[in-house]
This record gives C-alpha cells, structure tokens and sequence, in this order.
C-alpha cells in the first residue's frame, strides 16, 4: 500500500474530489476487495493510504446528501451502474449512508434537468426562428450559459422553485412540442399558421408558446382525426400538411394515434402522391405558360387542361388519388426533374426566347471571343456565352418544328433534350437573368462585323504582305498593311492579327442558316453575305499562303541558304503570292539536294549545322562585315570541336568570293577548306589503357546498330561511358548527341550522315 500511496499522484493532490472520486471508481474491483478483505485486517485499514481513500469518499457522501454535488459531477458518476456506486459510495461507512433509492432519486433528477434543457433548445430552434422571433436570442443565451456552467451548477440550485423562473411560461408548451420536432407534417401546420400571424401580431417567445402553439396543437389535432375516414377527404384538405413531405412512414407513425388501423400501401403511396400535389399544380402552370409561348398545338379541353382542372379546382378525393396519378403519369412519364426544371426556366425566360429567336439563323460561337472586348464591362462572363452557345445548339431544332408539335411530341423532345444535356435548364436561368447584357454584347458584335467587312477587303485587295527575316530568331515574319486616307495612321497586322481576321471571314462568308421563324432581317443583308463571300475567301486563301511562305523561308534560313540570310520581300495579291510560294518550294529542293551532295562529299560538313557554316562563310568571305574578332573565336573553337590540334588558317591567305548564285560551289569551296585543315593533322584518338576485362554486353560490333535501354536517366552517362571503355577508347565530342526537347532535325540529321559516311572518310571502326 505504500508503494501505491507514493505512485498515486491524483490522490497526494487531492485539490478535484470529483475528478479523485472518478479515478477511484475506475479502480473499483480493487478497493472492493480491500474494504471487503476479512481475517487479519487491522493494519491493512489502519494504513494511511486506505484512511485517505475512506476520507475522500465520507467527503463525497456529504457532498451528495448535501445536494452540493455539480451536474457536471453527477453526469460523470452515473455513468457507472447503480451496482457499483451503491457499494463504492458506502466503502467509508459501517452502516448504509447513501442508499440505492437516493441513487435512484439523483438519476431521475439529472437526466430531468437535461431533458428540459433538451425541449427548451428544441423549440427555440425549432419554433422560434430568429429572424422573425425578436427575444428568442435572450432565451437561447441563457439555454447557452446553463450548458457551459454544468460544472458549476449545483443539484440543490437545479431543484429550487425559482431556477427556471426565466422559463417558466415556456415549458409546458416545449415539452409537447419535443414530440413533433422533427416532423415535417407538424411543421407544415406551424408554418402556415406563423405565416398568418406574423402579419397581424409582432412575434415574441410568450406569444408563441402561450398562443400560436395551442393554436397549432388544435388545428394539427383536428387535421389529423379526418384520416380516421382518410378516403373521403378532398386533397385541398389534406395537401397542406403533406406538402413535401418525403418520409411517409415516419409522420404515419408519429400520428398512430389518429390512425387506428393498419397502415396499408395504399394510404401510403396516396400520401406519397399527396405531398407532390402542390409542387405538380406549380409544374403544370409553367407548362401552360411554355406551350402559349411556342405556340405548341392544343385546345383548352385536351388533357393538360383537364388534369389542372382537377388538381387546381379540388374535384379530387384522397381515395382517387393513386388512380389520377396512374393517368397523370402515362402523359408524363418520360419528364423528369430536369425536364422539369428546363420547363420552369422556360417559363420565366419570355424576353430570352424572343432574343434567341431573332439569332436563330446566326453563328454565335465568335460572340465568346468578343467578351473581354464587350462594352458592358466584364459584367457578361464567359460561362453566359457558352451557356447561350449550348442552350441556342439544343433548342434550336425545337424553335425551328415547335409550331408543328403536339403537346405529346414536345415533350418527348424536352426529354431527349435533357437526356443530352441534363442542367440546360440551369442554363436557360443563367442566359434569361443576363438577357440585355447578352443583347447588347450581340448588337456590339454585329456594328463590329461591318467593320470588319472593311478591313478584310482593304487587306484583300490593297495589302501589302512583307515577309522578312526576324532578327530575335532563324524564322520568318509577316506584316501587312494597306494606304489609307491622308491623315490616318497606316495600319498594320501581324501573323496573330491576320489569322483573327481569318476566322472572322470564315464566319462572314459561312451561308446563314434557314429557319422556318419570323424574325426581322436587315434590308440586303443577303445581297451583301453574297458580294462578300468571294472576297472572304480570297483573304482565307491569302493568309493561308502567308503561313506557307513563311513555313518556307523559315526552312531555307535555318537550313543555311545563303541568300535568306538577308531575306525581305514585299508581295501584293494573290497571283503573286502563288508565284511565290512555288520560287520558294523551288529553292528549298534545289538546296536541300546541294546540301546533300555537299556533305556526302566534303565529310567535314556532316560535323557543323548550318549556323556554324555560315560562320566559316563569314569567317572566308572577301568583304565580309561579321564582327572579325567575334567570329575568328567562334571559328577557332568550331576547329577545336573536331580536332584539338587542327588550327583555324588565317583569314588572308584562303578566301571565298561570294559573287554570283552558284550556291553549290560556294558550298563546296567550304568543305575543300575544312578537308585541308583536318586531313593535314593526325586524327584523334584517346585510347583507354590497362583495359582488365571487358563486358561482353556492352561490346558494340561494327556495321550493326545498338540499342541499351536505360530507364534511369542519372545512369545514362555510365553507360555511355561503359560503351566506350570496351571499345578500347575515350568519346571525343562529335561522336555522341545528348538529345533533348530542344534537339532539332538538323542535328540529327548531320549526325546521321557524320555515323554512316565515317568508314569512307579515314574514320572506320568509331563509335557514334
């Protein structure tokens, strides 16, 4: 016991009973036997420690029959059963201080202060809605404070007659209204009868609970005794507690007593049908409304007129009930929620549908890339646009044929419409609340369409289209212009410019589509799409040819063409722009062969792309202007790429004159120059030494290709390097390309042709 007395430190500091008193009960098998020990027990209960725990536990006994002890206290200890705290409380006593009845008293009055709490916070939430109940915060705080003083709050001061003075007149009326919290039927009668009320009487929480909530026991008492005879009840009479209603079985048994039968299927799925009542006479008004508006084919005494008829002017019976909705659903069983909510949107979007029949027969799909440009300021987003670009694609079939359906057919098309897109409806919302916005955004881009008109034609048939060599890269670019008034800023459009404008004339000249629908056209406006057409498409065709001249200048300046080094040319039309499209296809062939013929034979120009050729042009030019110092560098480690011991002759004693078009000798004259630096200098070669053993699979042979495959790219260099060793020598630069996204075609091909010409050229037996 005294090693167990020094260990327990809650004990030693006994500053919380209750938290001494719960840590004891957890221990509960082990004082029971030590209190009920018998034979040689005195020094066992003259222990010090068995003395503190019988003190701690007389001490909670006087706390206990004083009524002292907290409800956050009593909370914790009756979690344990009455068969333990009766025996455990009475450890400390020779005859029974707190009996099982007193355990029993303070079970039933705890969970009886918890319980009013319970039904007080239920019917303020429930019951009392804050923004129409002017004082229920006050009662809600106080509700508040009680809970988070539970720690504090004694027993004796929960069961004086004055501690739920603040409450008083409430309690009544929450405790029967705990039972219908959470049914829905209830509620429905409470909130019709608040909705009457709060207009006549300002609302407070006495008004509630002493008048409004009698008021509401009556009605909902009387509501519920008809369906003792449910059959006979008119729907209007029982709708208004059902209205959505979605748990059925669970309100029937809430209301058992009022039922005094089994329930049955049936008054089941009538209820079922019952608590749909309301929402389906809202769903057939709206359809009315759209069938009105499209003008669908029907008469005041077809089908949908008479089912409204019945459920809007009461000549309905519960008991009928299941059997109307059998016939409601054979007209409308292929709509569903989104059919629905797509008939709703209908409804309310008059003004759209007007506007969507007006741009029926025009192609919307450029309005999303004028929204930035829109004059109503960023306030039209372009989901609206491409919400109106979807609800245009899905309802237009239906706008063009709707005259011509029946009722039954147009829902059936409202059904495969929303089998395709199932939230058009959302949609349709979204384009009705920015109908202006998306009109005047139309009106803006139709003004902008003439001018447009204008543009395409000045660049038609008065541009001018410059193509010249860009100087931040090895590319072409275009620019076209066209003269103007005196006075007026030429224009000028750019590759971006002239493909924007490309789709606008694509969209010009594309026939408008026919649609059987009245709509107000704007005088000549096919005349005018007719005299355009030709010149859309001449411009289509202009800007076209444009990315192919540019596509191939841009090949014969980074292939190394001599003469685009210095490329600009003005070209006008369209005769001229086909004649120059086939000079440069020309061009490109006959270099490309030069090429070809060129590195076949002077090997040495397998080892340098393009640019560094025309370095070394540079570099052997009579009258060249390249930076002479600059460029003798470059040439200078270009030679070191091949060779460490070849040099670079000085520019003086061999020259090239570059007089004349005859591309191929120039060429030529500059492989003759790199054959007489590296065939007057030994060829390289750093053999590996003390080689001990080679690796059998990593031996390339001659005239077969190799392929290793890697799948960690940090090892790739080892493995090169493991190539190399066992073919008995170091890599020299040339004879390896690292290919990354960057690598170009060129590259690869000279290293093509640097592998394969290498055995003709002195360099039979190296690795590439």
């Amino acid at each position: 016991m005294t090693y167990l007395e020094a260990k327990d430190k809650i004990i030693k500091n006994n500053t919380n009973l209750s938290a001494v008193i719960l840590k004891l009960l957890e221990n509960y098998r082990f004082w029971s036997l030590i209190f009920n020990a018998t034979g040689l027990v005195d020094n066992l209960y003259s222990h010090p420690y068995v003395k503190q725990v019988q003190g701690l536990i007389f001490k909670f006994d006087a706390v206990i029959l004083r009524e002292d002890i907290t409800i956050r206290s009593l909370q914790e200890i009756l979690e344990y059963d009455t068969k333990i705290l009766h025996p455990f409380l009475n450890f400390s006593a020779k005859k029974e201080k707190i009996s099982e009845d007193l355990i029993k008293n303070l079970r039933k009055n705890y969970h009886g202060y918890i319980l009013k709490i319970e039904q007080l916070r239920s019917f303020y939430d429930n019951f009392c809605p804050i923004e129409k109940v002017k004082d229920v915060q006050n009662f809600l705080n106080d509700i508040n404070n009680r809970n988070n003083n539970l720690g504090n709050l004694t027993l004796k001061e929960t069961l004086a007659d004055n501690h739920w003075n603040f409450h008083k007149k409430i309690i009544d009326t929450a405790r029967k209204a705990r039972k219908w919290a959470k049914s829905h039927t209830f509620y429905n009668v409470f909130d019709s009868e608040l909705k009457l009320k709060s207009d006549e009487n300002e609302l407070t929480v006495e008004y509630i609970a002493l008048t409004l909530m009698p008021a509401v026991f009556i009605e909902y008492d009387r509501l519920c005794q008809q369906y003792k005879e449910w059959e006979s009840l008119k729907c209007s009479e029982g709708s208004l507690i059902w209205k959505n209603v979605k748990d059925i079985e669970i309100e029937l048994n809430l209301i058992s007593d009022y039922i005094q039968r089994e329930k049955s299927p049936k008054l089941i799925k009538t209820l079922e049908y019952l608590s749909l009542v309301p929402t389906q006479i809202e769903r057939l008004q709206q359809l009315s409304i759209v069938v009105v508006m499209f003008k669908i084919t029907h008469t005041k005494d077809d089908w949908l007129e008479r089912i409204q008829l019945v459920l809007r002017d009461d000549y309905l019976w519960l008991g009928k009930l299941v059997n109307f909705f059998e016939i409601f659903n054979q007209h409308f069983g292929l709509i569903n929620d989104d059919c629905w909510d797509l008939i709703k949107e209908l409804s309310k979007a008059s003004d759209f549908i007007v506007f969507l029949y007006k741009i029926a027969e025009h192609d919307i799909k450029n309005l999303i890339n004028s929204v930035d440009e829109s004059s109503d300021e960023r306030l039209i987003q372009e989901d609206t646009v491409s919400s109106l670009i979807q609800v245009k694609q899905f309802l237009l079939p239906l706008l063009k044929s709707v005259e011509r359906l029946s009722l039954k057919k147009f829902l059936i098309e409202i059904s495969n419409i929303t089998q395709q897109n199932a939230k058009l409806g959302s949609k349709v919302a979204l384009c009705s609340s920015n109908n202006m916005a998306l009109q005047n955004l139309y009106n803006s881009i139709s003004n902008k369409e003439e001018v447009t008109r204008e543009k395409i034609r000045n660049a038609a048939k008065r541009g001018t289209y410059t193509f010249e060599r860009d100087i931040k890269g090895d590319t072409c670019k275009v620019t076209l212009s066209y003269s103007t008034l005196k006075g007026t800023t030429k224009p000028s459009y750019s590759l971006t410019d002239l493909h924007d404008l490309r789709g606008r004339a694509l969209l010009i000249s594309k026939p408008s589509v026919s649609v059987d629908i009245a709509t107000n056209h704007a005088p000549g406006l096919e005349v005018e799409q007719e005299v355009s057409k030709p010149i859309m498409d001449e411009f289509v065709m202009q800007v076209d040819m444009s990315q192919e001249i540019i596509n191939l200048s841009s090949k014969l300046i980074q292939t190394g063409h001599f003469y685009y080094r210095k490329f600009k040319r003005e070209i006008k039309g369209t005769e001229s722009m086909q004649q120059t499209v086939i000079e440069l296809k020309k061009h490109l062939k006959e270099w490309e062969a030069i090429v070809n013929e060129a590195q076949e034979e002077y090997y040495y120009l397998t080892f340098f792309p393009a640019r560094h050729i025309l370095s070394f042009l540079d570099y052997f030019s009579v009258g060249s202007k390249a930076n002479d110092k600059a460029n003798t560098e470059e040439c200078k480690k270009l030679i070191r790429f091949v060779n460490s011991k070849a040099k670079l002759p000085p520019k003086d004693k061999i020259t090239i004159n570059l007089e004349g078009n005859k591309y191929d000798d120039t060429l030529g004259k500059i492989g003759t120059i790199l054959q007489e630096i590296f065939t007057t200098v030994p060829k390289e070669e750093r053999q590996v030494k003390n080689i001990k053993e080679r690796v059998i699979s990593d031996v390339v042979y001659p005239g077969k290709l190799f392929v290793a495959a890697c799948t960690d790219k940090f090892l790739v260099p080892n493995i090169i390097m493991s190539l190399y060793v066992n073919h008995e020598c170091h890599p020299l630069p040339w004879q390896i390309l690292i290919c990354t996204a960057s690598t170009t075609m060129e590259e690869l091909a000279i290293f093509i042709k640097r592998c394969f010409f290498a055995n003709k050229n002195g360099y039979k037996g190296t690795l590439f």
